[in-house]
This record gives C-alpha cells, sequence and structure tokens, in this order.
C-alpha cells in the first residue's frame, strides 16, 4: 500500500491516492507523504502479511495474517490512523483462519455511524461476515440468495454505491454482480451486462458519477457503461471508448469518483497514470517495478480525530 505525497490533480481537491500491491512473497505498507512522516504500522511484526482493506474518513483498515506454531494462518483487523499514530486490533472474525478465496471490505455507514469490515470467504459455499464497530463484533449474515457455483476475484476491490459493497463474479452459465446492502444487510444480484466485445472475464466494476458502472477491456481498448437507473438492466449506456494505437498493454484500474480512471500502462515497467475522460490529458503518478502487482486503490484524506 503506497500513500502518493500529491494531490490526485492540480485542479481537483487534494486528496492522497492510496495504492495496494503485491508481490509472489511480500505486501508493502509505506507513507512518503511529509504530513504523515512516514509512520511504521504499529504493532505489526516484520514477517506478518498485511493487506490494505480500504480508507474511510482518515482511518486505514488493514488485514493482518500470521502463522502460529506451524499451523494455517490467523487472522486479524488493525484499524490505523497514520495522521496521529493511533491503532488498535479488533476482536477476531468467528472465522479466523485465512484461505486464497476470503476477500475483505471496509465502509462506513452515516447513518448508524458505524465502521463496517465485511469478510466473504467462499470456500464450500459464499459466507458473509460483517463486522460493526458500534457492537465491536461479529455476525454472519445468510447469503442463501448467491449461487454456490460461482467465482470471485480476491485481487479486485469491490466498489460501494447507492449504500451498498458490489462484487463481480463469474459462474458457468452467466455474470452476476453480488451486492451487501450496509444498512439493511442484505445480500443481492444484479445482472450484468454484455458488451458483446470482451471476454467474460475481461470486465470490472467501478463508480462514476455516483453510478455503478462496468469496465470492458482487451488490454488495448476499454469500454465504460453506466447503469443509469440503479438495478434496472435496460439502463446501461456506453460512455465512454478509448483505444491505445502504441504497443503498450492497457488495464483500467477504475475511476476515481472526481471523473478520473486509473490506467496502468505496460513496457519496460508498469506505469500508473490518471486518465482524464473530459481532457484526454493523462499524468504519470508511480513506476511499479515490474513483478509487482497493483491489486487496488482507493483516495485518503487525514484526520486528527481518535480512534474509538
Amino acid at each position: 500500500m503506497l500513500h502518493l505525497n500529491k494531490p490526485v490533480h492540480p485542479y481537483r481537491e487534494s486528496r492522497h491516492l492510496l495504492l495496494s500491491f503485491e508481490n509472489s512473497k511480500n505486501d508493502i505498507i509505506a507513507s512518503p507523504s511529509p504530513l504523515i512522516t512516514n509512520p511504521p504500522i504499529p504493532n505489526v511484526g516484520m514477517y506478518d502479511r498485511v493487506r490494505a482493506v480500504g480508507s474511510c474518513n482518515g482511518l486505514v483498515c488493514i488485514s493482518v495474517s500470521y502463522n502460529h506454531c506451524g499451523t494455517k494462518d490467523d487472522l486479524l483487523f488493525l484499524l490505523w490512523n497514520p495522521a496521529i499514530g493511533q491503532s488498535r486490533f479488533l476482536p477476531k472474525p468467528k472465522c479466523s483462519t485465512v484461505s486464497p478465496s476470503v476477500i475483505f471490505e471496509f465502509g462506513y455507514v452515516p447513518e448508524t455511524n458505524d465502521y463496517v469490515i465485511v469478510k466473504l470467504d467462499k470456500e464450500e459455499r459464499l459466507r458473509f461476515e460483517v463486522y460493526k464497530s458500534s457492537l465491536d463484533s461479529w455476525r454472519v449474515i445468510d447469503s442463501a440468495v448467491v449461487e454456490n457455483h460461482i467465482t470471485l476475484k480476491r485481487d479486485e476491490s469491490s466498489v460501494f454505491v447507492n449504500g451498498c459493497f458490489h462484487w463481480r463474479s463469474l459462474n458457468y452459465a452467466r455474470d452476476r454482480i453480488i451486492s451487501y446492502e450496509l444498512v439493511s444487510e442484505k445480500v443481492g444480484l444484479i445482472k450484468a451486462l454484455d458488451n458483446g466485445v470482451a471476454g467474460s472475464e475481461c470486465w470490472k466494476l467501478t463508480v462514476v458519477e455516483d453510478s455503478l458502472a462496468m469496465l470492458f477491456y482487451n488490454y488495448i481498448m476499454f469500454e465504460l457503461w453506466i447503469m443509469v437507473d440503479y438495478n434496472v438492466h435496460d439502463s446501461w449506456d456506453l460512455r465512454f471508448r478509448i483505444v491505445d494505437d502504441g504497443n503498450r498493454l492497457l488495464y483500467p484500474l477504475g475511476c476515481l469518483r472526481n471523473g478520473l480512471i486509473m490506467i496502468t500502462y505496460e513496457e519496460d515497467y508498469v506505469g500508473v497514470y490518471l486518465h482524464d475522460l473530459i481532457t484526454e490529458q493523462k499524468t504519470e503518478i508511480s513506476k511499479v517495478p515490474h513483478g509487482w502487482r497493483i491489486n487496488g486503490f482507493s483516495s485518503y484524506s487525514e484526520t486528527l480525530l481518535p480512534l474509538c
């Protein structure tokens, strides 16, 4: 995870960009931002595996997995405020072992002033566990509406829109978008769009103009479709189509709420760019060495409020 020490765009709101990246052996969390003076993550051992879950209101949620006495990895979650150096571990989930299929998300519910962690695990059937800061505990959520024969992508972040987390899922017959509403705690399914161009796995979710959106890509071009009316399949609308005429591989990471698309061009290195869809201006914000993979991003802004 990387905190970039520059605003997202010179004439847009001044926030920091949070990138999470990893290779086959390590997850790295660093902060070169002068505003938070590069603090180390407290209470985390050098051999523990750490992963950025997300950032809300200046708080960063980190998953920490560690091997205990040669058994399966145990899982803990750490809430961390880098600006003031405070952190605390949360209670263990009901199932605290780590599997290759586990996915985590971090969000905030303003209606109840709750910070929420959603944990999905798909070993036998889809299992939702939800942590709420107001209760300081975990509970299991019914997910019977979701089919058993689906595939979730662990290295893709969810998107949050309309009060719900959304995940891309694949099954043998058709693609679906899994939703989880934070207030009602209900799990649902949304039919995904088939644009007839890219392969079934070459799409991902994002948010544009506070609407659910899908990015289709085949590494030399991508299309952006927006669901104008939430959960209305006929309302998908094509907004942008970008074709790269060079020799670079084109991979969209997603959209920021200010309308910029993050795109990774792979040449001699992996370059991370901001692409303004209105002006078509490209700005390089980071270079990532080969062997490292970016698996998610979000915006981050500092807060001086203490942890509860």
